[in-house]
């Protein structure tokens, strides 16, 4: 890849990226708007909380990627710098390693809060099988894919 294509690359980065912070934005004020005139029983304050709370740190880290983009596009020894960071063949190798153990390591715990959830509750037995199966689906979807396409 060239420098102009991760440019081109970085402009469609920044487009999706202001994209889904004015998303966040009108969730955030739809929450702020709906705790204020509806009170409904099945939405507790903790859950009010807990997506506004969400919104509000997505959107900073969202603002802050977008001003980092917007700094590097504007910079051409910025621009350089980040394209070499992001083509570095060493950089990419660890990053394939750790994603791997990760994804080990989140099918071992599924497996084993599946196994424990047995003893407590169904809702939450169900959930974490349905999480497992969802997360294996995309793993495999995810190799296959990749394994095609390289």
């Amino acid at each position: 890849m060239n420098i102009n294509k991760f440019r081109k690359n970085l402009i469609i980065r920044l487009i999706l990226l202001t994209v889904l912070s004015f998303g966040i934005i009108i969730f955030a004020v739809i929450q702020i708007a709906n705790t204020s005139f509806i009170k409904s029983a099945d939405s507790e304050d903790l859950m009010i909380g807990a997506r506004i709370g969400g919104a509000v740190g997505g959107g900073s880290l969202l603002l802050f990627n977008i001003i980092r983009t917007i700094l590097t596009l504007s910079n051409k020894a910025k621009l350089q710098k980040a394209f070499i960071s992001d083509n570095d063949e060493r950089k990419k190798h660890i990053e394939y390693k750790y994603s791997k153990f990760a994804v080990e390591c989140m099918t071992i715990l599924l497996g084993v809060g599946l196994i424990i959830s047995t003893f407590f509750n169904i809702i939450i037995f169900w959930t974490l099988y349905i999480t497992l199966v969802a997360f294996a689906l995309i793993v495999s979807i995810g190799k296959l894919y990749f394994n095609r396409k390289y």
